[in-house]
């Protein structure tokens, strides 16, 4: 007799109604012509490619021929051969996020935010006296955009520097009275996440601040995670909070979140003591596209298969028992998906 054994990781509170734990594997549809309708993928392991510093890795960026890592408290540049230069020292502890301009990386590290500028090969760290701190950045149309911790307050810089900032170079997102969260920059409009609700808004070519919100793009879901959005299969993917709970994964959906997580991997979300220090990657791999949400705090990792939309655990082994995956974020760079590690200075494939 055959098991039922394919599917998505299901284990509720009854297990007598659903125990399926599926941890390193996922299903993988047979669309025609085949002895059966699936079948169980193992997911891919982690091998080493190169050490960069000492770690952990806390962002990586791909950009022009080079990779950019943050490892421990140093930016490196990793060129094709996977060799690493250090070009300056970066404060923090946690993740960062990163973008570029036509010639500057950016690195937003909450309190803090640095500039490499590969044309003049020099690493800077943002002194202006209107620079109050960054936690997501992106491009939009030769700015970059950054959201101020602890405010509602989001800032462009000037036109292709991020090293200057005018005085008036900022606006609120005040539809609700929600500090931001992060923001990320998707299909040339900006997305600002608050603890509880989202408002989107675009470049409108303005005087003195250049953007303006997109009227009737705003959305009563939240962010519980700021370093839990990121980009996959051309929408946005995070981990929510609103007025009434948390713990729900979300996907956009035009200017709405759509659930995405089941019962069971809610359920097992809003077991962990902490989940607002989530942190996510996405890539791709063979046709599937995946979302890799950790949660350090609970020691976990799940997984959401876009292609199957199907979810699914990911783990290491250590001392008997499984533990999240090494995985912290990824970039795609020289032709390669490449994996940063949460504990020490490795990159992986």
């Amino acid at each position: 007799m055959k098991t039922p054994i394919l599917g998505s990781s299901y284990v509720t509170r009854s297990v007598n109604a659903a125990d399926a734990r599926m941890i390193n594997l996922y299903p993988e549809i047979i669309p025609e012509g085949g002895k059966e309708a699936a079948w169980l993928q193992r997911a891919p392991g982690l091998r080493l490619l190169a050490t960069v510093g000492i770690g952990p890795i806390r962002g990586m960026w791909a950009f022009g021929n080079y990779g950019y890592v943050v490892s421990g408290n140093t930016l490196y540049r990793v060129d094709t051969n996977w060799l690493p230069t250090s070009l300056g020292t970066v404060a923090g502890t946690g993740p960062v996020n990163m973008s570029n301009n036509n010639t500057q990386v950016y690195i937003a590290a909450g309190t803090y935010g640095y500039i490499y500028d590969t044309s003049t090969n020099t690493f800077s760290q943002i002194t202006s006296a209107n620079f109050y701190g960054a936690v997501g950045v992106g491009y939009l149309d030769g700015y970059f955009v950054y959201n101020q911790p602890g405010t509602q307050n989001f800032w462009v810089s000037n036109l292709q520097d991020g090293l200057t900032i005018q005085p008036l170079n900022y606006a609120a997102a005040d539809g609700a009275p929600d500090n931001l969260v992060t923001l990320i920059v998707d299909h040339r409009e900006v997305w600002l996440f608050g603890s509880y609700t989202v408002e989107v808004w675009y470049d409108a070519g303005l005087p003195t601040f250049p953007l303006a919100r997109i009227q009737g793009a705003f959305n009563e879901i939240g962010c519980a995670a700021a370093y839990s959005v990121a980009k996959l299969d051309n929408g946005i993917f995070w981990l929510g909070t609103d007025q009434r709970g948390k713990g729900i994964v979300y996907r956009s959906n035009g200017y709405s979140g759509e659930r995405i997580s089941t019962h069971a991997v809610e359920w097992q979300i809003q077991q962990y003591s902490q989940i607002s220090d989530a942190t996510a990657y996405t890539y791709q791999q063979d046709g599937h596209s995946f979302y890799v949400l950790n949660f350090p705090t609970a020691d976990r990792t799940w997984v959401y298969d876009v292609a199957t939309q199907a979810w699914h655990e990911r783990a290491g082994w250590d001392n008997d028992t499984f533990t999240r995956q090494r995985g912290n974020c990824q970039m795609f760079f020289n032709n390669t998906n490449v994996i940063g590690d949460y504990r020490a200075g490795a990159i992986f494939i």
